[in-house]
This record gives C-alpha cells, sequence and structure tokens, in this order.
C-alpha cells in the first residue's frame, strides 16, 4: 500500500554555530525531494519511494528515512534487495545519516559501496550582489535547452550515470509535485547551468547544481548559487544549505566560495540489483 512520507522533526535556527545546525531540515529537504511525485512505501522501518516508468535511473528507486535497524542486517539488507528487485531497479540504494564501523563493515561485506555526501549551509542575513551571468527561472519553454545541457554531462549532480531524457523526466516530477524552483543560468541564447531551490518556510536548500562541462572552473555554479540564495532571501529563508559529494572538491570549492561551512554527513549505499 502506497502511504505518505513520514514527517520528520526539524529544528530552527537563527544563526549558524556548531552547537545548533539544520541538519534534520536539510535530511527531511531529502526526504520531501524523494517522496516528491512518487508512490512510497512504508516498509522495514523505512520509507521506498518508486517514480513509475523511471525505476531504471538511480534516483527512480530510493529507500531513504530509515528510523532504526532492528534485526539482523545481512538479512534486512537481503529482504530491502528483493523489494528492489520486485520492482525493476537497477540500483539498490538507501542512505544512513551517521557512520558506525560495526554496521558499516557488514555493509561492506554485502558488496556495497559508500559514497559520503557531506552538507554546507550559511545564515542568509547578509545581501550578496555582483553575479555575472544571467540566470532565469526554468518554464516548460526551455526544456530543450536544459536537456542540451543534461547531455554534455555523463553523470547526474549525484554523481550517478544518467539517461538524459529520462534524468529531465526524474526532475519534471519532483518540479510538478511542488517540491522545487528550477533555474537555468543563460549564455548566448544557450543553458550553461541548472540548478534548483527547496523553499520550506524559512529554510532553504540548493539542489542538483550542474554546470555544462567545457565551462566548469568559470564560477558559473557559485553564480547560480548565488542567484538562488538571493531568491531565497527575499522570500523570507534564513538559512540554506546543501549536499555535495565528499570527493566533489569543485562543488564543495562553490560552496565554500558561497560562504558556506561544513555541518553534517551522510552516507549512501549502493549496490547493482
Amino acid at each position: 500500500m502506497d502511504k505518505r512520507c513520514p514527517m520528520s522533526s526539524t529544528v530552527g535556527t537563527e544563526l549558524f554555530s556548531k552547537s545548533d545546525l539544520p541538519q534534520q531540515r536539510l535530511i527531511d529537504s531529502d526526504r520531501r525531494y524523494f517522496c516528491a511525485g512518487a508512490e512510497n512505501t512504508d516498509l522495514l522501518n523505512g520509507t521506498f519511494s518508486k517514480l513509475p516508468g523511471l525505476t531504471s535511473q538511480p534516483g527512480g528507486c530510493v529507500f531513504h528515512s530509515i528510523q532504526r535497524l532492528d534485526r539482523s542486517l545481512s538479512g534486512w539488507l537481503n529482504e530491502l534487495s528483493e523489494f528492489f528487485r520486485k520492482n525493476h531497479a537497477n540500483l539498490i540504494r538507501f542512505y544512513l545519516h551517521e557512520s558506525d564501523p560495526k554496521i558499516e563493515s557488514e555493509i561492506l561485506a554485502n558488496d556495497f559501496t559508500r559514497v559520503c555526501e557531506v552538507g554546507f549551509g550559511r545564515n542568509l542575513q547578509n545581501n550578496d550582489s555582483g553575479r555575472s551571468v544571467q540566470v532565469i527561472e526554468r518554464t516548460a519553454e526551455h526544456h530543450q535547452l536544459y536537456q542540451d545541457l543534461i547531455r554534455t554531462s555523463e553523470t547526474s549532480p549525484d554523481g550517478h550515470s544518467m539517461n538524459p531524457r529520462e534524468y529531465c523526466l526524474l526532475e519534471e516530477s519532483k518540479i510538478r509535485a511542488g517540491y522545487m524552483t528550477p533555474y537555468l543560468a543563460i549564455e548566448n541564447g544557450k543553458a550553461i547551468g541548472a540548478a534548483n531551490l527547496d523553499l520550506n518556510n524559512d529554510f532553504a536548500r540548493v539542489k542538483n547544481v550542474l554546470v555544462a562541462s567545457h565551462l566548469r572552473g568559470k564560477r558559473i555554479g557559485t553564480n547560480l548559487v548565488g542567484h538562488i540564495m538571493d531568491v531565497a532571501r527575499k522570500r523570507g529563508a534564513k538559512q540554506i544549505a546543501a549536499f555535495a559529494l565528499e570527493d566533489n572538491q569543485a562543488a564543495i570549492g562553490m560552496y565554500k566560495a558561497c560562504g558556506f561551512s561544513e555541518f553534517c554527513e551522510q552516507f549512501e549505499w549502493t549496490r547493482k540489483a
């Protein structure tokens, strides 16, 4: 039976500090992203989110919002893997938000691969300026521009290989469901970068920043994030955050250039189905 995703508790704060950072609000943004436009099923103390017709994409089937692991871990992994296979997924993919050496050792022994995602954030009290790239809100009329941009990259922003057409459909399903607002960086009539804004009350999240492969290193991503920060601030956001892959130094440098600081980690586990 499909069910609504479980609500997560949130932590509000006016300023970033080491003792009070919005980790749960960033994790909750991930939960809402996976659930948006998907068929959601509660099982094994978590939520399985499936996008019909897109299960071959890494983002088309995801297990998340895991509350606890209270049984044999090997049995839990086998049961979860079987559920992915029954839903015709190419990749078994789930998230944990804490690092436990004993648990990680057993998951690795079951042929899963771990990827660390680092959470970055900052407050939005200061007014930034000086954008040097034109950024527009993406609408249906920009579909071809966006698809042309996607074709310049072999991997999606989360590091997985992708089919450009199916990745566009996946993103559009999240937009239609109201999770995020998409933006494009434009130059000479072409899309040279893309990013999305999730705004939930006074908390904003940058999602899926992508820059044309031949133009990386030219501060296009920095300008995109800066524009999203400005929009979020004007709409009442007091904080903004994002995840970046631990080994993606370009993304980490981009967020640091925008004044973000590291404050948490989460762990993606994957295995071919």
